[in-house]
């Protein structure tokens, strides 16, 4: 949807057959979001030797290639993250540098109001267009590091370089 001519998406991990290469990161131990707290042995391993920007894992967080991160580091509402490395093994034995953003005071952009709620849970978010005015990138509500949000024009300079392992999905701004 539109907020004075820009357009939000969710990122999502890629559904479409034809953006994935299916493989799937497991974590070496239980996950918390409290990434200083992993040990030093933390990591994730994958049955590939070729990895997606955006990879899809059994703990949830969003693992971004060091390529995905450089993109989204410099836009608006990313200075609002710390970006936590964590190593992703290939089935080679290679380790890759991936980044998790985690948002510590993201910005609060949920119209409330409009907003579904079911028990609690946010299911279907309406984001307050004055809020997110200037935001090129944050999560849906603060701690929601696994619902995303990017501008249009983020979107598109990654779509430009084929970042792989995603899609974008339209989000509604009142």
């Amino acid at each position: 949807m539109e907020n004075n001519g820009k357009t939000y998406f969710y990122i999502h991990f890629a559904q479409d057959e034809r953006l994935l290469t299916k493989p799937v990161a497991y974590a070496s131990s239980e996950w918390t979001s409290e990434l200083q707290q992993m040990g030093p042995d933390f990591h994730f391993a994958v049955d590939a030797r070729r990895l997606n920007d955006y990879l899809t894992n059994n703990a949830n967080p969003p693992l971004m290639s060091e390529r995905m991160k450089t993109l989204l580091a410099g836009v608006s509402g990313a200075e609002k993250a710390s970006w936590y490395q964590v190593d992703v093994i290939d089935r080679e034995g290679r380790a890759w540098p991936y980044h998790i953003p985690v948002f510590r005071q993201a910005a609060k952009v949920l119209n409330k109001r409009k907003s579904e709620m079911v028990d609690g849970v946010l299911v279907e978010p309406v984001f307050e267009a004055r809020k997110i005015n200037g935001l090129d990138f944050f999560p849906v509500e603060p701690g929601a590091e696994i619902r995303l949000v990017v501008s249009g024009s983020v979107k598109d300079r990654l779509e430009a370089v084929n970042i792989t392992g995603v899609e974008f999905v339209p989000v509604k701004v009142a």
